[in-house]
Parts: structure tokens; sequence; C-alpha cells
């Protein structure tokens, strides 16, 4: 009994293990069930991010030497719009952008990630600290909720630039590039220069990597043996498409008056070069010229020249002589609108009172004369000419109620002019359109037709409009006799 009871008991508890068992078993699959399901929804519900990063190089530069300003913007995901990017505004620098943005993939915590880069050169002016503020961008991400992207506004942080002065002096006294020339052209030889002659001389700087606006003005001293007048130079820079190399050149314009006879010296000029290539400081030179002033017999004409070209040049400058430059609206003077106004109102008078009147005129009688029985008749040749039997039938019909008298049918013209050949016409026509059904008649091909309906046409045209005749008149001369 009691081998029983142990028996029964050991069984109980062995049951019980089991269930709680096979519980613990089930309780560990419904709690990683859940935890997968959560991963996966939390996985799911993760947005798209976009980062910036900017970066400058090199981080030291000479005044005037171009520094890369990389902004590199990329996402986690995918972007479905190319990123926009404000305007970026700097002082103290000319800011030149890249031609276009620059599609990478980078490396990010072991994944790949898709960025584009936005590049700018930048060439301080001066030297010092050079701020390079925050930049805005604009870029399009998916979301769970809309996988064709949402708008999100990111930012970058600011920089700043160690700029320093170069070893020739800053820009705007010297040149610096990767390359530069010094030219000069002169409007005539100066071996025949005369007194009272005035040339003109072009002083052209052309650098390599950099701006126009940071290449240096030419200065020349004042000449006792003659005058100079300095004109508005020309800069340009220089970008070939497709191409990120940049280049620039200044022409500075003078004017030489030579006042003096003899043999003088016109100083050369120099200019220092640093050469951001080699590293190395040169200087650029146009060597000095002599030129022997000869003498000129009309000497009478030197001052009235040079009082010209002063006056000309001090009407130029000088603000209080200066003519003032009238006020535009929308490019034009109050007059040149008044004389537009003006001109508007004459002609439209002319289109409303004389050639639109004569526009209806000239209609008015096109379409009369598409009415008249001449009209009617030339179409209808035409048709028939052409081989339009439908057409030319139609025309017959309409252009025999145009003739004089009496006449509605072809027979009624051929009984008018009494012509039995064009009631055999009419019959036949008659008989192949109407009684047999055919597609087309013979007797309204233009051969066959016309001859008839032109004689025909012309008796009737005759008898409704005869020619007057002429009445004889007797002049009576009566004389009387002297005797009488």
């Amino acid at each position: 009994m009691v081998f029983r009871i142990k028996t029964l008991v050991k069984s109980i508890l062995h049951k019980k293990q089991q269930f709680l068992l096979g519980f613990s078993y089930a309780f560990i699959h419904l709690f990683l069930f859940i935890v997968l399901i959560l991963l996966s929804i939390s996985v799911r519900a993760q947005d798209a991010h976009a980062y910036i990063d900017l970066s400058i190089s090199p981080k030291k530069v000479y005044a005037g030497q171009p520094a890369i300003l990389t902004y590199t913007v990329y996402t986690d995901q995918y972007f479905t719009q190319p990123p926009e990017v404000s305007n970026l505004q700097m002082n103290g620098a000319f800011l030149v952008p890249y031609d276009r943005s620059y599609s990478i993939t980078l490396q990010k915590n072991g994944k790949n990630m898709p960025a584009i880069q936005f590049m700018f050169r930048i060439f301080p002016v001066e030297a010092g600290k050079l701020v390079l503020p925050p930049l805005k961008f604009t870029v399009t991400v998916p979301t769970e909720k809309n996988p064709l992207g949402v708008e999100r506004k990111i930012q970058s942080h600011g920089l700043t630039l160690n700029v320093l002065n170069p070893p020739g002096g800053p820009p705007g006294e010297s040149i610096v590039g990767t390359s530069a020339t010094l030219n000069e052209k002169w409007s005539r030889p100066l071996t025949t220069i005369k007194e009272g002659d005035v040339v003109e001389r072009d002083i052209t700087i052309h650098a390599g990597g950099t701006v126009a606006g940071l290449l240096p003005a030419v200065k020349l001293d004042s000449l006792d043996w003659a005058q100079i007048y300095e004109g508005t130079p020309i800069t340009k820079d220089n970008r070939p498409p497709g191409s990120n190399a940049i280049s620039a050149y200044r022409t500075e314009r003078f004017k030489y008056l030579f006042s003096k006879t003899g043999k003088h010296k016109l100083p050369e000029i120099e200019i220092n070069y640093w050469n951001l290539s080699t590293h190395r400081l040169t200087k650029l030179k146009i060597p000095e010229h002599e030129i022997d002033v000869k003498e000129n017999k009309n000497l009478g004409m030197l001052r009235s020249i040079q009082d010209s070209i002063d006056e000309a040049f001090l009407k130029a400058t000088d603000p209080k002589t200066a003519k003032a430059t009238p006020k535009t609206y929308l490019g034009l003077t109050p007059k040149q609108w008044l004389f537009l106004l003006i001109s508007l109102g004459i002609l439209w008078f002319i289109i409303r009172r004389m050639i639109l009147p004569l526009f209806r005129f000239v209609r008015n009688k096109f379409y009369s004369y598409k009415k008249t029985e001449a009209y009617l008749f030339k179409k209808l040749k035409w048709k028939a000419f052409f081989g339009k039997q439908k057409e030319t039938y139609n025309l017959l019909n309409q252009w025999l109620l145009t003739l004089p008298g009496n006449v509605k049918t072809l027979k009624d013209l051929a009984n008018e002019t009494s012509m039995p050949e064009l009631n055999q016409l009419a019959q036949k026509i008659n008989n192949e359109l109407f009684e047999s059904n055919a597609a087309e008649s013979a007797a309204l091909k233009h051969a066959t037709l016309f001859p008839l309906l032109s004689k025909a046409r012309k008796i009737q045209l005759d008898n409704y409009n005869p020619k007057k005749e002429q009445q004889d008149y007797t002049v009576l001369n009566w004389t009387t006799d002297e005797n009488s």
C-alpha cells in the first residue's frame, strides 16, 4: 500500500515537472516572437536621416590664394530629390562655385551612404582670419508614411580660415596666381612721334588661378614732357566650359599727349608676382622706352588739342559739370514714353480711320464679286477642267441663275440662244445622271461642255447687253445770201 502511494506521488510530480517545462518552453517562444515583431516594427518605422560635413583645403592660405571649400551632404538611405543649397555670402573674399555638384559614396560606420558634394573656391582679399558662415541645405529623403520624400532643413557649422600676406605684397599691389604675364600695346610706332601727337597705350595683365577683382591696377608716374590720361580699365574672368580652371585679365588704357620735343625716357613698369605653383617671388616688367619727340610745325594746334582733352576729362570726372542722367521708367525716359504714346495714338487713328474701312471695302467688293456671273463662270470652268463633276453640276445651276433673261436651266439657255445642240447636251446630262444613275456624265467633261457653254454665254450676254447704235446727226449749215 505504501509502495503504491509512493509510485502515485512520483508520477504526479513527474507530470507536473513536464507541464512546467512545456509551459516555460512555450513562454520563451512567445517572448521571442513578440521581440522579433517589435524589432521589425522599429526597423520599419525608422525614417531616413540627412547629415552634412564641411572641409576646407588648405587650412592656411595667402591672400589671393584659393581655398577649396567642400560641403558633403549624405543620408543613410537615399535622396528622392537633389539637395538645394542657399546662397553663400561671405565678406572679405571672392567666391567662385564649381560648375556642378558631384555624387559620391561615403563609408560611415561600416555602411555605404550616398552623398553629394558642393564645392566652392574662396579667394581671400586680405590677411587675417576669414570667417566662413554656416550654410543651409534643403534635402528630400523618404519616410515610412511618405516614400516619395519630405523636405528637411540641415545646416553646416562655421569655419575660420587663416589668411597670410603673400611675400610680394597684398592683392591689389601684387599678383598671386599659378601663371602671369604683363604686356603692352601702342596704337602707333614710337619712332614717329611728334610734338602734339596723341598715342594710346594698353597695358594688360593676364593671370591664371585668380579672379579679375584681385589683379592690381597699373599706376604710372607723371611726366613733365607728356600728359597722361587714364581710361576705364577692362576686366574679365575666363572659365572654359566643362572645366574648373579659372583665369582673368585686366587691361589699363592710357592716352599720352606729347608736349615737349627732345629725347625722353619712359620709365619701366614692374609688378611683383607670387607663383603659387613654384612658391617663388618674381617680378614682371615692361622695359623702359626711349622716345624721340620731334618738332611739329603745327604748334598752334597743340594748345587746342590739350584744352579739348582736359575739358572732356573734367566733364567726365567732375560730378558738378557732369550731365545728370535722366530718370527712366521701365528703361525709357518720360520724353521717350510721351513720344511712344503719341506714336501709338497716331497709329491707332490710322488703323481705325483708314486701314479698317479700306479692309471692309475690299472685303465687301470681293464678296460681291464672288456672286457675279463672271466669277461663277470662271469657277465652273476650273471645276470642269479638274474633273469634279458633282461640284461642276452644282455650279452650273448656280451660274445659270445669274444670266440675264428668264434662264433657270440649261434647256432655257438653249431655247434663249436657239442652240439645239445645247438642248441635246442638257438632255444627255439628265439621262446619264438621273435616269441611268451613272456616277459620271461624259457631257459634263470640260472638252464637251465648255465649247457650247461659252458660245451660248456670249450670245445670251450680247442679246441683253446690245451695243448702243450711234445716231447720225445731220448738221445743217445755213448760208445767207449776201445779196439778199
